[in-house]
């Protein structure tokens, strides 16, 4: 018997699974019933740095969510799931974060929420989602994609980019 400590239900423990892919255009896999019973997120296209051999590439990613940690401060970090990118004067766009508070350059947007269907674009950098403000996020971007410029896209979504 396996048994694990108790969790409270402040910060969550993400688990993030990711397989490559020959092409952007390439279907991932589709989710077993055990899996999504088990409670892991439908596949769903991304682009990761470490594929193609670190060229970067097409992947399929995937996230469960298995535990519940405290933060200890109160603080801990962000979470959130599909959140608006960005509005006119650029078209809509809605990006998931599944849960986390970080999305790499080149993750899919979809036209609405819920963010489901076939994405219509991708988002140009990474992104953090940071509800409380600036310095949350320039904190997120730097420790995330170790830049600390931003660019502020919408309420709670935050670019990170190198410092001018």
């Amino acid at each position: 018997m396996l048994v694990a400590p108790s969790a409270s239900a402040d910060t969550p423990i993400i688990w993030y699974q990711a397989v490559g892919r020959p092409s952007a255009d390439a279907p991932c896999p589709t989710t077993s019933s055990d899996d999504a019973t088990a409670g892991w997120t439908e596949w769903t296209g991304s682009w990761e740095e470490w594929a193609n051999d670190g060229k970067g590439g097409p992947v399929c990613t995937r996230s469960i969510t298995w535990a519940y940690e405290a933060s200890g401060d109160g603080g801990g970090y962000p979470s959130a799931g599909c959140v608006l990118l960005q509005t006119y004067p650029y078209p809509t766009a809605w990006i998931n974060f599944n849960g986390g508070w970080s999305l790499p350059a080149f993750a899919d947007a979809w036209a609405s929420a819920p963010c489901s269907g076939a994405p219509f674009s991708y988002t140009l950098y990474d992104n953090v989602y940071a509800p409380n403000g600036l310095s949350q996020a320039v904190a997120l971007c730097q420790e995330a994609f170790g830049v600390s410029g931003t660019n502020n896209w919408s309420e709670d979504v935050y670019g990170c980019v190198n410092a001018p």
